[in-house]
């Protein structure tokens, strides 16, 4: 837990390798318990943990919340307003490029660059229909 003022408003960062419900609950309320946040960002995929939280503690209509991937767990609470925003990574664009460049590298002899940049798309509760069935 590290906590940090910029510009007037407190940054807490929670570093939780757990992927346990229980232990991430603790964290959770033990980061909440002097400060409800105005916002969370969860840098993985299990921003659905959070969202649970979030539920179980009736905090979810206050607290805006940010996570990646579009996993089931993780769009249900988008499209139930839990979740606010999911940035979505393109796995299956990631995965062929690295593919092409493997290929490039060690079939064709070319040399690949180290640094490959892909677009991410924002995915909010009014647009993940159209996402998903494109």
């Amino acid at each position: 837990l590290k906590s940090v003022n910029k510009d007037d408003e407190l940054i807490t960062r929670i570093d939780i390798e757990s992927t346990d419900k229980r232990i991430i609950y603790q964290k959770i309320s033990a980061a909440t318990a002097k400060q409800k946040p105005s916002g969370i960002f969860v840098s993985s995929s299990r921003v659905f943990r959070v969202a649970e939280f979030l539920v179980d503690h009736k905090q979810h209509k206050d607290i805006y919340l940010i996570g990646y991937d579009l996993i089931d767990n993780n769009i249900k609470f988008l499209e139930e307003g839990v979740v606010d925003i999911l940035i979505s990574q393109k796995p299956i664009d990631q995965g062929y490029k690295s593919v092409i460049s493997l290929f490039n590298h060690m079939i064709l002899h070319k040399e690949v660059n180290t640094t490959q940049h892909l677009p991410i798309d924002i995915i909010i509760k009014e647009n993940i229909k159209y996402y998903i069935n494109n």
